[in-house]
């Protein structure tokens, strides 16, 4: 059986993911700060359980700070839209 993959799709889900508004989120996409996220022709996507991996369980320093950032992330606060 085929295992399917957890990605999100957008800067504006992404953030809602890790608890940052879409601009901030853009912004640490497009510096690489977000090690799970990668950009498919115009569309940034990221992995969740990446998202989980860095923000959850991190404790590197260029992990984003922030208490809420250390909650599990609940697919059902992202948004269902999909460009």
């Amino acid at each position: 059986m085929i295992e399917k993959l957890k990605i999100i799709w957008g800067a504006r889900d992404i953030g809602a993911a890790i608890n940052r508004t879409e601009r901030q989120t853009h912004h640490l996409l497009e510096k690489g700060a977000i090690r799970a996220a990668r950009k498919v022709g115009a569309q940034w996507c990221a992995s969740l359980d990446g998202l989980q991996e860095q923000f959850c369980h991190d404790s590197r320093p260029d992990a984003i700070e922030d208490d809420n950032a250390a909650q599990p992330i609940q697919p059902s606060a992202l948004s269902q839209r999909r460009d």
